[in-house]
C-alpha cells in the first residue's frame, strides 16, 4: 500500500504569460487534513482544479495535453485527470468557493447528478442513459447526507432560491453519498458560513478523515487551519516557500512567509460615536422579505444617516434577506421608507425605480449576481454608471444614437484599479480571472463609483486573503467617515462588524433580536443569535 494518498511532484502552471504555479510538491496521507495556505493570486485555486480537472486546465492547450507541467499520483498510480468526470471516477470530490450548482434545479436533483439511482427494469430494457430515474430514493439519499451535517431541508427546495452558506452546504452533502471518495478538496468552504454551520462541518470532515479520506483544505481564516489541520503547505506567487506540521503553527511567521513581510494590519478605530441627532434615512416598519431558506419576518428599524450597521445571525436566520428584499429580488411586505424631506417606499417597484441612483447593493454570491465574469475589468466597473446614470456617453441630439467615448471610460477604469489596488494585467483582462480578493474589490470600487447614499453590502471579506480584507474595509470606513455613505452590512465574520460598525443588530429566526453598541462582547452577540433576550441601542 502506498504511503501516501496523494503526491504531486514539479508540478508547474501558466496562463500566458503568468505562472500561476513553479515546480510545485505537495503530499498527503489517508486520513490526513492538509492546509493549503498563500494570499490570493498565491496559486491555491489553480491547484485544486488541476486536481479536480477543472476544465480552464485545458483552456490554450492542444486536445491531448493535460495543460500542466509534473507528475501526480493518486494510491500509488498515475493522476491527470481531464475533466471533472475522470476526477470523480477516481475517488476525487471538490467543494467550491463559489457555488456550480444548478440553479434550476432542485436540492435533490444537484445532490444526486451523475450518480442518480434509477428504476432497474427500466435501465434493463432502455440502457441507463434513458432510464427513469428513482425520484425516491434519491430525494431519500439526498435527505440521509444532509442529515449528516444537521441540515433541515426539503430536497425539493429549488438550489437557485437558497442563500450562498445553504447552497455551500448542499455541495458538501454532495460529496458525502460519494461510497468511492478518497479525496476531497475544499477552497474556502467556511467563507459564507456561520460558527454553528462551521464547526458541523469540521466535525463532519474529521469523521471523514476518520475513515481514511485525505482532505485538501484552503482557507484564508488561519485559526480554522490551526485547528484543524495536521499540516499545512504555505504557496506564495506560485511556489512553496515552507510546511508548517501541526502543533507548531505560527501566526505572524506564516503571514510573514505568505507576504515575504511582516503583516501589518491596519486596525480601523471601533466607531465609538453615537448618531442619535442624525435623521434616519431608512425606515423599516414591519418588513418581510421572503426569501426561501432565508426569511426576514416583521422588522422595525431606523438607519441613521451616516451610519455603519450591521447585520449578523446564524445561517437560515434571515441575514442576507434584507438586501435582496429592498433591491426586489425577493417578495416583500410592509414598509421600507428611504429618504428624509421626500420618502420613497422600497416595497413598490416605482419606489425602487425613483431611488435605483441612491442604492448600492453587493450581494454575497459575486460571481452569480456581482460581476459580469466574461466582460473586462472596464466593462464591470462602468457598467453601473454607463447604464443608470449616463456617464461616458457623448452628446448627440438624438438621444438614443449617443455612443461611449471609449477612452474617458478606460480612463475612469484605469483610475479605480489604482485607486482601489485592483490587480489586473490591463483593464481589458476578463474578470473571470482575478483572484477572489481582486474581484471583491472591483464589487466595491463599482458601488461606490454610483456615489449612492445607502450601500447594501453582504459578506464584503468572504474567502479573500489578510491584505484585501484590510484595504476593503479600509474603504469602507473612509467613504462612510469621510463622504458620510450610509453602509448596511451583513457578515458572518463577528470580529469585522465589532471593528467597523456603529450598531450590531442580531437577527435570530428571521426576527429582529437584539441591536447592539459597538463593542459589544461577542460572547452576548452569540448569545443572542441562538435566541437570548438582547437589548436595544
Amino acid at each position: 500500500m502506498p504511503r501516501h494518498l496523494l503526491e504531486l511532484r514539479h508540478i508547474s502552471k501558466s496562463f500566458g504569460h503568468t505562472h500561476a504555479l513553479r515546480g510545485v510538491h505537495l503530499t498527503v496521507a489517508p486520513g490526513e487534513i492538509h492546509g493549503l495556505l498563500g494570499m490570493n493570486g498565491s496559486g491555491k485555486s489553480t491547484l485544486l482544479h488541476i486536481l479536480a480537472g477543472h476544465p480552464c486546465i485545458q483552456l490554450g492547450h492542444g486536445r491531448g495535453s493535460r495543460g500542466f507541467q509534473g507528475e501526480i499520483r493518486l494510491q500509488g498510480q498515475a493522476f491527470s485527470p481531464r475533466s471533472p468526470a475522470e476526477a470523480m471516477a477516481r475517488g476525487v470530490g471538490m467543494i467550491h468557493q463559489e457555488s456550480v450548482l444548478l440553479p434550476e434545479f432542485t436540492v435533490g436533483e444537484n445532490i444526486a447528478l451523475g450518480r442518480e439511482v434509477v428504476r432497474p427494469w427500466t435501465a434493463r430494457v432502455l440502457g441507463r442513459r434513458f432510464a427513469a430515474l428513482d425520484r425516491e430514493r434519491n430525494d431519500e439519499g439526498a435527505r440521509l447526507a444532509m442529515q449528516q451535517l444537521g441540515l433541515e431541508m426539503s430536497p425539493a427546495t429549488r438550489t437557485g432560491a437558497l442563500s450562498l452558506g445553504r447552497k455551500l452546504l448542499v455541495e458538501v452533502a454532495r460529496e458525502l453519498i460519494n461510497p468511492n471518495l478518497r479525496l476531497l478538496l475544499l477552497d474556502e468552504p467556511t467563507s459564507a458560513l456561520d460558527e454553528e454551520d462551521t464547526r458541523r462541518l469540521h466535525a463532519c470532515l474529521r469523521t471523514l478523515a476518520a475513515n481514511g479520506v485525505g482532505i485538501v483544505y484552503v482557507s484564508h481564516r488561519l485559526q480554522e487551519v490551526f485547528a484543524l489541520c495536521h499540516r499545512a503547505t504555505i504557496l506564495r506567487d506560485g511556489e512553496v516557500v515552507a510546511e508548517a506540521p501541526g502543533g507548531a503553527f505560527d501566526v505572524g511567521k506564516i503571514c510573514e512567509l505568505m507576504t515575504s513581510r511582516p503583516l501589518r494590519t491596519a486596525q480601523p478605530s471601533l466607531h465609538t460615536q453615537r448618531l442619535d441627532d442624525s435623521p434616519p434615512l431608512l425606515r423599516l416598519r414591519n418588513f418581510r422579505v421572503d426569501m426561501p431558506g432565508e426569511p426576514l419576518r416583521n422588522m422595525t428599524l431606523d438607519v441613521r444617516q451616516g451610519e455603519m450597521i450591521g447585520l449578523a445571525g446564524l445561517t437560515g436566520h434571515g441575514r442576507p434577506a434584507l438586501g435582496r428584499g429592498l433591491f426586489g429580488l425577493c417578495p416583500t411586505g410592509g414598509q421600507a421608507l428611504f429618504g428624509q424631506s421626500d420618502t420613497i417606499d422600497l416595497c413598490t417597484d416605482a419606489g425602487r425605480r425613483k431611488a435605483c441612483d441612491e442604492l448600492a447593493y453587493i450581494p454575497e454570491d459575486r460571481r452569480q449576481m456581482g460581476l459580469l465574469l466574461q466582460h473586462s475589468v472596464q466593462d464591470n466597473l462602468t457598467f453601473s454608471v454607463l447604464h443608470r446614470r449616463g456617464r461616458f456617453l457623448r452628446p448627440f441630439p438624438v438621444p438614443a444614437l449617443r455612443w461611449c467615448d471609449e477612452r474617458a471610460a478606460r480612463r475612469f477604469a484605469e483610475e479605480c484599479v489604482q485607486t482601489f489596488g485592483i490587480r489586473c494585467a490591463s483593464v481589458r483582462q476578463p474578470v473571470s480571472q482575478l483572484s477572489g480578493g481582486n474581484q471583491q474589490k472591483l464589487c466595491i470600487a463599482r458601488a461606490l463609483a454610483s456615489s449612492p447614499r445607502l450601500l447594501l453590502v453582504s459578506e464584503p471579506v468572504r474567502g479573500i486573503d489578510v491584505e484585501a480584507k484590510e484595504a476593503i474595509l479600509g474603504q469602507l470606513l473612509r467613504s462612510n467617515t469621510k463622504e458620510g455613505l450610509t453602509i448596511i452590512m451583513a457578515s458572518s465574520e463577528l470580529d469585522t462588524l465589532q471593528r467597523c460598525c456603529t450598531r450590531i443588530v442580531v437577527l435570530h429566526e428571521g426576527r429582529l433580536q437584539a441591536v447592539l453598541p459597538s463593542g459589544t462582547d461577542e460572547q452576548i452577540i452569540s448569545r443572542c443569535m441562538c435566541g437570548v433576550a438582547g437589548e436595544m441601542a
